[in-house]
């Protein structure tokens, strides 16, 4: 099993490489990048949905949300609540164009290739792993928790 993790943990190093290569290609952070994909997908969401969407932190999609409007590729609109829309800007929506819209079509010639079964069961296998971890982590916290009350 030793083997199969370091195997399976390079790959998923290497992608997520090559996705921050893609990014700095585009003179873009990682963080950024991940704004801009998902403001250009959503047309307009919360903070909260790009953390979900792109497994950041609040902190790291903030300081990006932040330095992005001071460049003004985005703007915040009025919400629900606290939450705000974050829009993008003209000079957002030619950037995204030129960046973000490129990643999509490059994952979707990639998801193109392979015949709907495939994709299905890429999608079923990477959800159970998620849903798996989420779980494991959840009892190992619980556990310690445990353990430090004794």
């Amino acid at each position: 099993m030793r083997d199969y993790l370091r195997e399976f943990n390079s790959v998923m190093g290497r992608i997520n490489g090559a996705y921050h290569d893609f990014s700095v290609y585009y003179g873009l952070s990682d963080s950024a990048m991940s704004v801009l994909y998902t403001l250009s997908l959503e047309d307009g969401c919360s903070q909260s949905d790009i953390c979900r969407i792109s497994g950041m932190s609040k902190t790291t999609i903030n300081a990006a949300v932040l330095k992005m409007e001071k460049d003004g590729l985005l703007h915040l609109e009025s919400g629900h609540g606290r939450n705000r829309r974050i829009i993008l800007s003209d000079k957002g929506k030619e950037l995204a164009e030129r960046t973000a819209k490129v990643l999509y079509e490059t994952e979707e010639k990639i998801f193109a290739a392979w015949t709907q079964e495939e994709r299905d069961v890429f999608k079923r296998l990477h959800e159970d792993y998620l849903n798996r971890f989420i779980k494991c982590f959840a009892a190992l916290k619980e556990e310690e928790n445990e353990d430090s009350v004794i």
